[in-house]
C-alpha cells in the first residue's frame, strides 16, 4: 500500500500470523491526505459480514498495533484538519440520527454548506462595512470614501434580514429535528 496512489482499492487476503491461516478474503480502499475525509492517509478494509470474521480482523489489528475509532472521531480529525467547520460537523451528526426522510433532507442541506456560506456571507459583509469605517476614521487625511449614512442603513438592514431569516430556519430545523410535543 506504500506505493499505491489514494483512491485505490486494492484486493488482498488477511492470514492469522501465528497460524499462518487465512482469515478473510479482503478489499482495501486506500485514501491519501489531504484528499481523504479526514485530511489523513486512511485505510479502509472491506471484509465478508460474518461478526466471527469481523472479530478475527479486528483483533488482528489491535494486536499489530491499531486500535478501534471512538465514536464520531474520523468527523472530530476531519474538523481539526480543516476538512469541515462546526455547521457541516452537525451535520452529519444530524444525518446519522436522522429517523424520518426531512431530518435527512435537512442534513444533507448542511453537509452542501449551504448554510455555512450564508453565514459566512453575512460576516463578509459585515466585516467589509466594518474595514470601511475603521479605515476611514484611522485615515481622515486618505481619499478613502466616505460611507454615506443611508448607504451604511441599507447594508446594515440588509444583513439584519438575512440573520431573521437564518433564525427563523433554525427555529423550524429545530421543530424538524426534535418533533413538536402534543396533549
Amino acid at each position: 500500500l506504500k506505493d499505491k496512489k489514494g483512491g485505490t482499492l486494492t484486493h488482498g487476503y488477511i492470514y492469522d500470523p501465528e497460524t499462518g491461516k487465512q482469515i478473510d478474503e479482503v478489499v482495501l480502499s486506500l485514501f491519501r491526505a489531504p484528499a481523504s475525509y479526514t485530511g489523513e492517509d486512511v485505510v479502509e478494509i472491506s471484509c465478508h459480514g460474518s461478526v466471527y470474521i469481523l472479530n478475527r480482523v479486528m483483533k488482528l489489528l489491535i494486536s499489530s498495533g491499531a486500535r478501534q475509532a471512538d465514536r464520531g472521531e474520523f468527523t472530530k480529525r476531519a474538523f481539526i484538519n480543516g476538512k469541515l467547520d462546526t455547521v457541516k460537523a452537525e451535520g452529519i451528526i444530524d444525518l446519522i440520527e436522522a429517523q424520518t426522510e426531512k431530518e435527512a433532507s435537512v442534513a444533507m442541506e448542511h453537509l452542501k454548506g449551504k448554510l455555512s456560506q450564508e453565514i459566512n456571507a453575512v460576516r463578509e459583509a459585515l466585516l467589509g462595512v466594518s474595514a470601511q469605517i475603521m479605515a476611514y476614521i484611522d485615515y481622515p487625511d486618505d481619499e478613502i470614501e466616505e460611507l454615506e449614512p443611508e448607504n451604511l442603513y441599507s447594508l446594515l438592514k440588509e444583513q439584519h434580514s438575512r440573520v431573521k431569516k437564518l433564525l427563523s430556519s433554525f427555529e423550524k430545523g429545530k421543530l424538524i429535528k426534535n418533533g413538536v410535543s402534543v396533549c
